[in-house]
């Protein structure tokens, strides 16, 4: 007389039912745990069990992928389905062994797909994920089973998508590949997040620095906000240090240029050996950086400030073309990138509405003595108290800047010649030394030092010990080193 079939433990995936262990390997008087070092029968049963049925599904989606008429199952429902319940126990206190069988079933999906992508994968460099030499029994079978099968890459990536539907649906854990991949997307967001920060820090420091106005016609903001962000950069350039090898080479020199012991004297060999790939050949990205160098050029014109009809649509169109597409903002130089970076303040220039209640006013500029002593009279192109903020901006623009002038047509390069005093302006495209002989020192004021800068004057009360002793024996700033303030 033959014992009626057991019950099955609980039902797997598909509803395949999942048997109980053999009776020989547990005990119904009571379960007796292994000895420290044996193998659980029962934990060996289940996790067999799971790996023959993913074995058995694996199969099965290859042949759905090679036979589009052939559906045993709805896959996408069953994953949403699983959820095995088990009703088999030892005798004693019941213990949970879906799990294993779980495990064991989304391993091999994920095993089969390593092996997929081991045949299939271009590269000559080994697998990290498996040792092709110890399964070449099953690459052997997997290759006669994959010999007509289409897009076997799509398959592979479709074994993944259902071992992270079940581990996600059950709480089981990934297997390590899928873990470790997740981890690398993770790493590669946060990077991306922190590296669009450290660009975008690097390009609004160089827009303060070319037009401080930008910000507040009061110098002293101006000032603080220049420390601000030369110290936003200084703390990203720490907490990234490993990115700023990935920045573009212009950017990380003036990470060089502006922190000395920043992050970027350990990646120098990417300023060199490694150039910036080409920028993005596409339309969108030629308009936005041809608007950007129209408004830069609009920007540097003495007149900027008062132009706002002509600086008002550039803005406008600048903004238009950054929503396009965003992303472009990083591919642009740095100075230009910040520009569109901050178009709204411009745009808010344009129409008036600024702030600007912070700005301290101006005194009116006192009356000078025509025949006034030659050595109190600043000579021509340098800044003097109550001299128009537009010519001294655009003196201490020229002096750190000199090459966008470059960028301007004839007639208003002669305005910014006439401006800031400057003969000749110095190239940017580091061709021959550069020479510059404009209000702020170079190479005409260290040859005759009657053109050195000069200090502006100032009433006797607010005289600067350095500047004031140099009329009453004391020391004097040397020629070509005084700047205006």
């Amino acid at each position: 007389m033959t014992e009626p079939e057991q019950p099955p433990a609980f039902l797997g995936f598909a509803g395949r039912p999942v048997p109980p262990p053999p009776p020989e390997t547990y005990d119904y008087d009571g379960y007796d745990a292994p000895a420290p070092g044996e193998t659980d029968a029962v934990e060996t049963h289940f996790h067999d069990v799971g790996k023959a049925d993913g074995d058995f599904l694996a199969d099965q989606m290859t042949r759905m992928h090679r036979d589009l008429n052939y559906r045993p199952f709805d896959l996408d429902a069953e994953i949403d389905r699983y959820d095995p319940q088990q009703n088999w126990a030892t005798g004693i206190e019941p213990e949970d062994h879906t799990w294993l069988y779980t495990s064991a079933l989304i391993g091999r999906l994920a095993h089969r797909a390593d092996l997929l992508r081991e045949l299939n994968r271009n590269d000559s460099e080994p697998s990290p994920f498996l040792d092709p030499a110890q399964h070449a029994p099953e690459l052997a079978r997997l290759r006669d089973q994959t010999r007509d099968l289409s897009a076997p890459m799509e398959l592979a990536d479709r074994f993944d998508d259902v071992v992270r539907k079940l581990a996600e649906n059950t709480g089981r854990p990934l297997p390590w590949r899928l873990e470790q991949d997740d981890r690398r997307r993770e790493w590669a967001v946060r990077d991306h997040a922190a590296m669009e920060d450290l660009t975008a820090a690097i390009d609004h420091y160089q827009l303060h620095l070319a037009l401080p106005w930008l910000h507040s016609d009061n110098p002293a903001e101006q000032s603080a906000e220049r420390d601000r962000r030369t110290a936003r950069v200084a703390a990203l350039d720490t907490q990234n240090h490993i990115l700023v090898e990935y920045l573009t080479a212009d950017r990380a020199q003036v990470v060089q240029a502006l922190l000395p012991d920043s992050s970027t004297r350990w990646n120098l060999y990417a300023l060199t050996s490694l150039p910036d790939p080409p920028a993005p050949d596409s339309l969108v990205f030629r308009q936005l950086k041809t608007a950007a160098d129209e408004l830069l050029t609009a920007l540097l014109h003495p007149a900027a400030r008062a132009d706002a009809a002509t600086v008002g649509p550039l803005a406008d169109r600048l903004a238009e073309l950054r929503e396009r597409d965003p992303a472009l903002v990083r591919e642009l130089p740095p100075l230009q990138a910040g520009l569109v970076r901050n178009a709204h303040i411009v745009q808010a220039r344009a129409r008036g509405e600024n702030d600007q209640s912070a700005a301290p006013v101006r005194p009116p500029a006192p009356e000078r003595d025509q025949a006034a002593r030659p050595d109190e009279q600043p000579r021509r192109g340098a800044a003097r108290q109550g001299a128009d903020p537009v010519r001294r901006d655009d003196a201490a623009l020229d002096a750190f800047f000199g090459t966008f002038p470059e960028l301007l047509p004839p007639d208003r390069r002669e305005a910014v010649a006439e401006s800031t005093g400057a003969q000749e302006f110095p190239r940017g495209d580091g061709a021959g030394p550069v020479r510059f002989a404009g209000p702020h020192g170079g190479a005409r004021d260290a040859a005759d030092p009657t053109h050195a800068p000069r200090a502006p004057v100032t009433p006797a009360r607010a005289a600067r010990p350095g500047t004031a002793a140099s009329r009453h024996g004391g020391p004097a700033h040397p020629p070509g080193t005084g700047r205006a303030r």
